[in-house]
């Protein structure tokens, strides 16, 4: 399994690629601003990139911005640290098999094509990640921004489509909550 900080690696060396973020190397030497992207679209992006990497032997470095193919082995992710303080390499990803790889590259393909399935409007992560094969009709739906806000204003409380809030659940605000905290709620989970 790859640990959290291959993860965080991963998602650098994506961020890379677009530009967003430097080369170590570059670190002292100025960066232009980054341009605005919508976080959505950075996440299916971060997604799109897993999945296109099903080729063997790839090897990425967060200290060059580099990708580059390896002779043999399934993952390999320079751990920048390493390469700083003692200049060799050592694999993050070491402990990662070729059928896990896959599996995250399979996985990264779903949630590419439920996040396509959905665009522009809220949704609950668990749509996205949710490990089961639920047909998204099948789902439980968030009630869209709009009316979240309109039922707000108009003192009634929303709710999960399909769902009763009890007292103390999720879907009832705490008192100085705004219609605005209440969708970041409910979409992203408690802040």
């Amino acid at each position: 399994q790859l640990s959290g900080t291959a993860w965080t690696l991963l998602a650098v060396f994506f961020l890379q690629t677009q530009k967003l973020v430097p080369p170590y190397a570059s670190l002292g030497r100025g960066w232009p601003p980054a341009r605005g992207q919508q976080l959505s679209a950075l996440l299916r992006g971060f997604f799109e990139f897993l999945a296109s990497n099903d080729g063997p032997h790839r090897g990425f470095s967060v200290a060059r911005a580099q990708e580059y193919q390896l002779p043999s082995g399934g993952l390999f992710l320079e751990d920048p640290a390493e390469l700083h303080e003692n200049r060799q390499q050592q694999n993050l990803a070491e402990g990662l098999s070729e059928p896990q790889w896959s599996r995250v590259i399979d996985e990264a393909r779903r949630a590419v094509e439920r996040l396509a399935a959905r665009p522009q409007r809220w949704f609950h992560w668990a749509e996205v990640f949710d490990p089961r094969e639920v047909p998204p009709e099948k789902l439980a739906r968030l009630q869209p921004l709009a009316e979240l806000t309109a039922t707000k204003t108009c003192g009634l409380e929303p709710t999960v489509a399909g769902a009763t809030p009890t007292v103390g659940s999720p879907a009832l605000p705490r008192a100085g909550r705004s219609a605005t905290s209440v969708a970041a709620h409910h979409a992203f989970g408690p802040q």
